[in-house]
């Protein structure tokens, strides 16, 4: 299945699922948050997900859209962290039944799901293309 497919399934679980984990490690650096990362953060914000990130520290890679950043930003306070790596199955079991009784504390406006409607497409568009190059080999 392209990327490009898989991502727009990933979206509709996102929708699904009770909370979003961001396992927010890459390549050994703490914290990172890439651009499909960070759009899918604002994604789950969009549907009031409870978000659990697995390291405090947040750095996020130079392709993030300012605004998707921005947002991100503006709700990090609510984003739980969580290493959950680190913990044994009855804790993150303890920890995700608390996060059950979330409220939910995040308000994006019209133009915040707007500047979300539109990462989306332009993220679509770029795994698109990087499809046909791949399958032209």
């Amino acid at each position: 299945m392209p990327f490009h497919d898989t991502q727009g399934v990933f979206f509709k679980e996102i929708e699904q699922n009770p909370f979003h984990v961001v396992f927010n490690v890459r390549d050994g650096v703490e914290g990172y948050i890439g651009e499909s990362t960070a759009i899918e953060i604002v994604h789950a914000l969009s549907f009031g997900k409870p978000i659990i990130k697995t390291r405090e520290h947040v750095l996020f890679g130079e392709r993030v859209p300012a605004q998707i950043k921005d947002i991100v930003v503006k709700n990090i306070a609510n984003i739980v962290t969580l290493e959950l790596d680190c913990m044994d199955s009855r804790d993150i079991r303890e920890r995700l039944c608390a996060l059950a009784e979330f409220a939910n504390p995040y308000l994006l406006s019209d133009y915040e799901r707007e500047i979300l409607s539109d990462s989306i497409n332009i993220l679509n568009r770029k795994y698109e293309e990087a499809w046909r190059i791949y399958q032209k080999g």
